[in-house]
């Protein structure tokens, strides 16, 4: 799953899938900025030797450089896609390109299928085994032939290592990514040459693992935290990393090691020689320079979010040519508040389950959706597994009587803190205190780097109230990712509840704490998906009842623009992003 998607960042997220035990399938693609920055103008072709063993796929199609510009998300500030920071949404991004990974996500259906692994784990494979005792054994094997860029192959050492690595308490690994990795039972891992099996909760899910491999010989002699933030280590992706210029670009050549090719041909994998990936500056509209430089052709692929209401930009270049497509992005707005002692304002009313929910009545979510162009997201359980929720939220309806009634004349202060690095963000911050105001509330808006934020004011639990996206992953197993986040046992460092609801050091402990925690814990102990589904609705009705978030509105479409005379082979993929296929890439010669 992933948590939080800070717009720059998806710590969700970390971790997608569409159910508990998929069967296992083969690959869904048929294969086992500043304006002074230089435009390739040169390709060049593979060796002969890098295409000896293609049969009906002419070296023509081989060669190639491609630019994309990202519109959302801002440049990252760092390589290193598992440590906290405010830009992992888009180092999530460049995954598919230079990591190995052991699933791909079937843009179609939304489904985990084999990358570098033999198949899904599944019951039905054998590869999946239920203990009934809450634990089920899983089983996961490299493909033959896997390797990194340097040769070295890819075994179940490295898959160790990860583990490791994501569950090292002493390291800043990303809330989604230990979260997921937190479902294996310490000391079951055993390696044999490209098998790894282990232990693992009933209620975790398998495909949330391994979406990126750490290669063990070429990191572990280093600081993980410290020596990997401006250099790449060995890549296990279709590419390489050629050239980095923080806050304006990335460069990626072909990886000439790569191991895989597409099923029909046997043609070695990728098509194409470079891929130059801008970064704009993000806003409320596209970054203008991104839209020329698409119009001149000198960007060939734009990606951009809140496509329902933005796609229009580049309406220009569609009527020349340009395909413009768009899908779900799978991520929602919310609004939550802190629990914990570190609360910034010391006037705060948010052990009251009265004052939540009279800042819950006085948002108007659907003036919300209507001005982004969206939906209002009345349930949680929804944005994972479609018509799973009962829709609890629906109740706060912009109710200012009821607030009235609940507040009379107090004006009770509040402290609104959002990242200032996300514009949308920043503006329904504005909008939200605006609507408290006005509904009675001393509302402040507070502007935060989103590297401290999502830093050490979450890890602190050192905000008020605030606002950010979610990243809704696919699946029960992804839903019970996310609701762990509110585990009254899960105090950060031991588990994920930054936002400190029922934890021992909280301002709430009562039944409803209580009963959720022992949810959590019947969603451990039982791989009953009949009974997965009832405990999650539970779930849910609690968090609505007691409003420890208000989910506010869906966040709209991602969007890809791209001319087809400069590149086939694209598919819109808002889970995975829009590098999830890029191997497969190729420039027409025809």
């Amino acid at each position: 799953m992933t948590f939080p998607t800070r717009r720059g960042a998806r710590i969700p997220v970390m971790a997608l899938t569409a159910a508990l035990g998929l069967s296992a399938c083969v690959g869904a693609q048929g294969v086992g900025p500043a304006t002074s920055l230089p435009v390739p103008t040169t390709s060049s072709v593979p060796t002969a030797e890098t295409i000896e063993d293609t049969t009906s796929i002419p070296s023509s199609v081989y060669g190639g450089i491609l630019v994309v510009g990202i519109a959302d998300g801002g440049a990252p500030r760092t390589l290193n896609p598992f440590l906290e920071g405010s830009d992992t949404r888009v180092l999530d991004m460049l995954i598919p390109a230079l990591f190995a990974q052991g699933y791909e996500i079937d843009p179609a259906t939304g489904a985990r299928t084999a990358d570098a692994f033999v198949g899904v784990p599944s019951i039905e494979a054998g590869t999946v085994v239920d203990n009934g005792d809450g634990t089920i054994d899983v089983t996961v094997e490299i493909v033959e032939g896997a390797r990194w860029a340097d040769g070295t192959p890819i075994t179940g050492s490295d898959l160790e290592f990860t583990y490791r690595l994501a569950t090292d308490p002493s390291l800043p690994i990303r809330a989604d990514v230990a979260g997921a990795y937190s479902a294996i039972v310490p000391g079951s891992m055993r390696v044999d040459g490209r098998i790894l099996t282990f232990q693992m909760s009933a209620a975790g899910n398998p495909t949330d693992l391994f979406s990126a491999i750490v290669p063990q010989h070429a990191v572990e002699s280093f600081d993980f935290a410290s020596e990997w933030t401006d250099r790449l280590w060995v890549s296990g992706g279709p590419f390489v990393l050629s050239d980095w210029q923080p806050g304006q670009f990335v460069e990626l050549s072909r990886n000439s090691s790569y191991w895989k090719v597409t099923q029909a041909e046997s043609a070695p994998l990728p098509f194409l020689d470079r891929i130059v990936v801008r970064f704009y500056e993000p806003g409320d509209s596209i970054d203008p320079r991104l839209v020329d430089a698409f119009n001149r052709g000198e960007v060939d692929v734009a990606v951009f979010d809140r496509a329902e209401t933005r796609a229009v930009e580049f309406e220009p270049a569609r009527i020349n040519g340009a395909s413009v497509e768009t899908a779900p992005n799978g991520e929602w707005e919310h609004l939550n508040f802190q629990f914990g002692p570190a609360n910034r304002n010391d006037a705060s009313q948010n052990a009251s389950a009265t004052f939540r929910r009279a800042v819950a009545q006085a948002i108007d979510r659907d003036m919300l959706a209507e001005t982004r162009g969206t939906s209002v997201a009345d349930s949680i359980l929804d944005q994972f597994v479609p018509g799973l929720g009962d829709k609890p939220f629906s109740v706060y309806d912009f109710d200012l009587e009821f607030v009235s009634d609940a507040i009379g004349d107090g004006e009770p202060p509040m402290l609104l803190t959002v990242p200032r690095d996300d514009p949308a963000t920043v503006t329904l911050g504005g909008t939200l205190v605006t609507m408290l105001r006005a509904a009675g509330f001393e509302a402040e808006l507070q502007l935060e780097d989103a590297s401290l934020f999502f830093g050490a004011t979450l890890d602190d639990g050192s905000w008020d109230v605030s606002a950010w996206r979610f990243g809704a992953g696919s699946g029960l197993g992804a839903a019970i990712e996310f609701l762990r986040f509110f585990d009254p046992d899960g105090l950060p460092l031991v588990g994920v509840n930054y936002f400190r609801w029922g934890t021992v050091d909280s301002a709430i402990s009562n039944e409803q704490t209580r009963r959720y925690r022992q949810i959590i814990q019947e969603l451990d102990q039982t791989a009953d998906l009949a009974i997965v589904r009832e405990l999650l609705v539970e779930a849910e009705s609690i968090l609505a009842d007691q409003v420890v978030l208000l989910p506010l509105i869906l966040s709209g479409d991602l969007g890809i623009a791209y001319w087809p005379d400069a590149v086939q082979g694209l598919r819109i993929n808002p889970v995975q992003g829009p590098l999830w296929n890029v191997d497969t890439w190729r420039v027409p010669t025809g």
